[in-house]
């Protein structure tokens, strides 16, 4: 039941390999994620403002509804 030294640092080695391939992994999903928003930020930001200058109460208008779309 006991394990050896070699196996202690054959299992360490391991993980270091696998930390290390999560690191990546993750980094690139957040670039991706990043580079997405990016895009869409700005068409929503336009036409947010278009929409909002149509409002008499300043924007407080309890029945907005908040909706992601994809554009065909």
């Amino acid at each position: 039941d006991s394990m050896t030294d070699d196996q202690v640092e054959e299992i360490k080695a391991g993980k270091e390999k696998l930390l290390q391939s999560a690191n990546t992994l993750f980094t690139k999903m957040y670039e991706s994620v990043q580079h997405q928003a990016g895009g869409q930020a700005g068409s929503q930001a336009g036409s947010q403002a278009g929409s909002n200058q149509g409002t008499s109460n300043g924007g407080a208008d309890d029945d907005v509804v908040d909706a992601d779309y994809k554009e065909l």
